[in-house]
């Protein structure tokens, strides 16, 4: 049974009439009540929680007990006494439990994107390819997302733009009983300013939340601590009090963790805030304070701010050549596709050169794909070479096959080729390998397939078979490895339907030829004649 507070009443007699209609069980079963919009119904009704407790204590203990009571509402309008008096009510441990809600897991979006008619798989890559998984983990967020698709639009073209919408998203009421106009509601762009700057606040101060209770505990960042006349280092009247903050408490940008104490919804969202902040409202000797540390070779981006001074790098041209300078990969967590292709040619550059110095954790691999740029391929190519350094020829082939630039085939197979090199690095050159249908690049290929190096063998094959080479041509030059020997066969069935009759012929043959052979039978001399 669900009962809308927000809607399905309008005065204390309406809801005393309809809660005890609702809450008195039929039957002799379990009773199970949702109460939606406790705190909008607190709004027009402001002893509800009081009405509420008067229909349940009337209950039998017999009612009490099958009753299965869910109750909604906003952690800032959470009645205290209310709360004391459902304790009261059912005592026992477990009986009462005050939870949130969960975000929407990578399966639960993929899920809903693919009720609206869309690929979900691809979709949620391509969210998470563009670093935007936080705007798919609230229903705000994500169905704004869907429908732009759903309708033929493309998705926001920079993760600056996204978030920004997001955020703008998370800042709005989304019940439409004009809650705002009642409760005098800051505007969003208002909202937007505080926002900026509680997550400032948190990101660069010894703060893990805010919080609202008679004392901050270790690590909380009070509410009153904020409050001013107007935000700091914004221009304009954009004031700062409890009325106003509360609002942004109730916001889907922040999410409760406990008793009054608020996080950003997620990580991503307090960092995007933070950087606009330091992007408006701070000079920038100020943020090189904030976010570097060491000197000289050492300087560094500390790590709990990398994502933020990756952020400011996109708007930031100094940051971004000072980032080039120190800490280039840094700039593998920026949203590189928004900028210039010099841009991403320069960051390729600095991180190759800067591979032997660098930590091989500190790389972001599945980020390599944003260096992409239409001169990659000849930027690569003395990096592709068996005499070059191996730290930089292996990120190198890193970002071949990320990026998968046009015209790379000799070199790659080249590197393959050269018998003196690593095998796992001839292997990889040809796992990066993307264009293999010139006539010349297939001979190679062909002469590779035998190699008598497994890996290196397997992966030339990879490109020869089905278009290249029959199913037998194929079987026959198949290396045995360590592993079961048949399983590279059995994981690409599909590609040899209609081909079952030579499949069998050849497996027959092949364990003919493996069979071990019976023992010729010695033969017996005839008994001599008697003489």
């Amino acid at each position: 049974m669900l009962i809308d507070l927000g809607q399905d009443v309008y005065d204390t007699a309406t809801a005393s009439t309809r809660l005890h209609h609702h809450l008195n069980p039929e039957g002799d079963g379990t009773h199970h009540v949702l109460l939606d919009g406790l705190d909008e119904g607190l709004s027009d009704i402001p002893a509800l929680d009081k009405v509420l407790l008067t229909q349940l204590r009337a209950l039998s203990p017999e009612e009490q007990r099958r009753l299965r009571l869910r109750i909604a509402c906003r952690t800032t309008r959470w009645p205290e006494h209310l709360e004391r008096g459902l304790r009261d009510l059912w005592p026992e441990p477990g009986q009462i439990a005050m939870v949130t809600l969960a975000v929407l897991t990578q399966a639960d979006a993929q899920y809903a994107v693919d009720k609206s008619g869309l690929d979900g798989a691809a979709f949620m890559e391509h969210v998470l390819s563009r670093g935007l998984q936080a705007l798919a983990q609230q229903p705000a967020t994500l169905i704004p997302l869907i429908a732009a698709r759903t309708e033929g639009r493309e998705l926001p073209t920079t993760v600056a733009e996204a978030f920004a919408q997001a955020c703008r998203t998370l800042c709005t009421e989304t019940r439409p009983q004009n809650f705002s106009q009642r409760q005098e509601r800051p505007s969003v762009d208002h909202l937007l300013d505080l926002a900026r700057w509680a997550a400032a606040a948190l990101q660069f101060g010894p703060y893990a939340a805010l919080a609202d209770g008679a004392r901050p505990g270790l690590g909380e960042l009070h509410l009153d601590t904020l409050c001013g006349d107007h935000v700091p280092g914004i221009d304009g009247a954009s004031a700062c009090g409890r009325h106003e903050l509360l609002h942004l408490t109730e916001s889907g940008l922040l999410a409760p963790v406990g008793q009054r104490r608020w996080v950003f919804a997620h990580r991503s969202l307090q960092e995007h805030l933070a950087a606009e902040y330091l992007a408006t409202a701070v000079e920038s000797a100020v943020r090189g304070a904030l976010l570097w540390a060491g000197t000289g070779q050492s300087r560094h981006i500390l790590p709990e701010h990398q994502e933020v001074a990756a952020r400011l790098a996109v708007v930031d041209d100094t940051l971004f050549d000072d980032l080039l300078r120190h800490d280039p990969y840094i700039l593998l967590l920026a949203d590189l596709q928004a900028l210039p292709a010099e841009h991403r040619r320069r960051a390729a550059r600095a991180i190759l050169e800067s591979v032997p110095d660098q930590e091989p954790y500190r790389i972001g691999w599945d980020q390599l794909d944003r260096l992409n740029h239409p001169d990659l391929a000849p930027q690569l190519q003395p990096f592709l070479t068996p005499q070059s350094d191996p730290d930089h020829r292996y990120l190198a082939l890193w970002i071949t096959g990320k990026c998968q630039p046009a015209g790379l085939t000799p070199h790659l197979l080249a590197l393959a080729e050269e018998t003196n090199a690593p095998t796992r690095i001839r292997a990889f050159a040809l796992d990066v390998l993307h264009e293999a249908e010139d006539p010349a690049a297939v001979v190679r290929l062909r002469t590779l397939a035998s190699d008598p190096k497994p890996s290196v063998a397997g992966a030339a094959l990879e490109h020869l078979w089905p278009h290249h080479l029959s199913l037998t041509d194929y079987l026959d030059l198949l290396p045995v490895r360590d592993e079961w020997p048949w399983r590279l066969t059995l994981d690409r069935l599909d590609k040899i339907t209609g081909q079952a009759g030579s499949l069998l012929d050849w497996s027959v043959n092949a364990l003919k030829e493996k069979a071990p052979r019976p023992p010729s039978r010695p033969r017996c001399s005839p008994p001599a004649s008697p003489s």
